[in-house]
């Protein structure tokens, strides 16, 4: 952006530097008609061809310094948006990360009072829904129309905690399932690829270029440009 900032000052200095001269000054007083209608001697012949070639000189600088203006704003146009998109991409991944804590943290809290059976270290919201067997909507659904009509078939499966799918109403559960999901299909996708190449943001600790390109091109099938951004220098 500067070196187009740049170019239009030159263009308008050029502009400004032959109506500053005492040639224009002269000749521009009597316009292009008056002196095509009037020029008669050998002089007012001259200032008509001065006249006109200063004032190709300045059409010609003109039609650039618009060019050039239309290229900044174009360029403008497209950071701004570039920037807009960047922000909003952060604040979708800031929510992403903000509903895994909700409902890992309601995992953690569940899991102090149910202790039921977790894959990992720290229980998460999948043990939550495989403790209490709502492993889909459905099962949810059929789960609180049998406690409003017996007649409902729903079949507790093996190992489900029992009064834990009690904790919380109907809406709650699938307001949290939906959560759920949403977090893991936006975390666990694969990386956006634009045009052969590959953004990578890793925190200072495992800030490592060489190595995580060597990993990616060992499982990449056609060649891609990886750029690996630390965390901290963004």
């Amino acid at each position: 952006m500067n070196f187009f900032v740049q170019r239009l000052r030159e263009l308008q200095d050029e502009v400004k530097s032959i109506k500053d001269s005492e040639e224009y000054k002269r000749v521009s007083r009597y316009g292009n008609a008056w002196i095509a209608r009037n020029a008669h001697s050998d002089e007012e012949q001259r200032d008509l061809a001065s006249w006109q070639m200063l004032k190709q000189q300045l059409d010609a600088l003109e039609a650039q310094r618009k060019d050039w203006v239309r290229l900044i704003e174009s360029t403008h146009v497209q950071q701004v948006k570039k920037k807009d998109t960047t922000r909003k991409d952060y604040k979708r991944e800031m929510a992403v990360r903000s509903q895994r804590g909700i409902v890992n943290t309601i995992a953690s809290q569940l899991y102090a009072d149910y202790d039921f059976p977790i894959l990992f270290e720290d229980p998460t919201f999948g043990d939550v829904l495989a403790a209490v067997g709502f492993y889909n909507r459905n099962r949810i659904c059929k789960y609180f129309a049998t406690k409003m009509n017996p007649d409902c078939k729903y079949t507790k499966r093996e190992g489900t905690i029992k009064d834990l799918e009690n904790v919380f109403t109907q809406d709650q559960w699938m307001y949290l399932f939906q959560m759920h999901n949403y977090a893991n299909t936006k975390l666990h996708r694969s990386l956006p690829m634009d045009q052969g190449k590959m953004t990578v943001v890793v925190e200072n600790e495992l800030y490592a270029p060489e190595t995580i390109r060597g990993i990616f091109k060992v499982v990449m099938k056609t060649k891609v440009e990886i750029d690996v951004k630390n965390a901290e220098s963004l």
